[in-house]
């Protein structure tokens, strides 16, 4: 959901929350790709459950714009 409280550049643009407690899992920052200048949206999420994980956010497959999925890399 968006930061609606955002004071200061570097606070993220984005809250992460469980849908199903409510609790914060993460933030996100839009960012712009440096080859094309498109934008883009940053996560990083961390839980007990799953560590940390940094991402990019990118539209689901299929016809739906309002769904999206975090493209990341496990930990090495």
């Amino acid at each position: 959901m968006p930061n609606g409280r955002k004071i200061k550049e570097n606070e993220p643009d984005y809250r992460i929350l469980s849908r199903k407690n409510g609790f914060e899992l993460g933030a996100g920052w839009k960012r712009f790709s440096q080859s094309n200048g498109a934008e883009y949206v940053s996560v990083t999420m961390s839980a007990p459950e799953f560590g940390t994980i940094y991402g990019n956010v990118a539209n689901a497959p299929g016809d739906d714009p309002m769904k999206k999925v975090i493209i990341w890399n496990p930990p090495a």
